[in-house]
């Protein structure tokens, strides 16, 4: 889980399925698709299958992408 430091999008229930790009300190990046969000009041937290906390270490940057992507899931988990 990765809770965010605002709100990611008008309607939560938006960003299940959205790919996202995860911009690591070290300069990493990892794409990958949001399973589930949540929504806490002011900020949003989103869940990664599969992910644990060394994988997206704190102070890494989230960017989401506009569209869903259903092979994303796919994807993600051929390159393991």
């Amino acid at each position: 889980m990765v809770v965010l430091d605002g709100l990611a999008s008008a309607d939560v229930k938006m960003l299940t399925g959205r790919l996202c790009t995860i911009r690591m300190p070290s300069g990493n990046l990892l794409q990958v698709p949001i399973d589930e969000a949540k929504d806490h009041g002011p900020v949003h937290s989103l869940f990664f299958k599969g992910l644990t906390r060394k994988d997206i270490p704190e102070g890494s940057e989230i960017v989401l992408k506009l569209d869903p992507d259903p092979q994303a899931k796919v994807a993600a988990a051929a390159s393991k």
